[in-house]
């Protein structure tokens, strides 16, 4: 795992469970973790961009629409990117 727990590159059940542990303590990483994974894992990206957008203010809503962009173009949802 990475030193920024918020920067996985790999994926998989065990670093989601740690991730979402140290999101409890945290405010706004999980826009940055789905900024990482939206092109290798953009379901994962977009669940993690949805608790984003859930968030009581906009603090960096830009961006995670670019984020939402990348993992939507992953997935070939070119049409909801586009919307996005």
């Amino acid at each position: 795992m990475s030193d920024e727990w918020f920067r996985n590159t790999p994926w998989d059940a065990t670093i989601a469970a740690h991730f979402e542990e140290k999101l409890r303590n945290a405010r706004r990483k999980e826009r940055i973790q789905a900024s990482v994974l939206a092109e290798t894992h953009p379901e994962s990206a977009l669940q993690l961009l949805d608790c984003y957008f859930d968030l009581p203010d906009d603090f960096d809503h830009a961006q995670a629409h670019v984020d939402e962009l990348q993992a939507l173009i992953a997935l070939s949802r070119i049409d909801e990117a586009l919307a996005s």
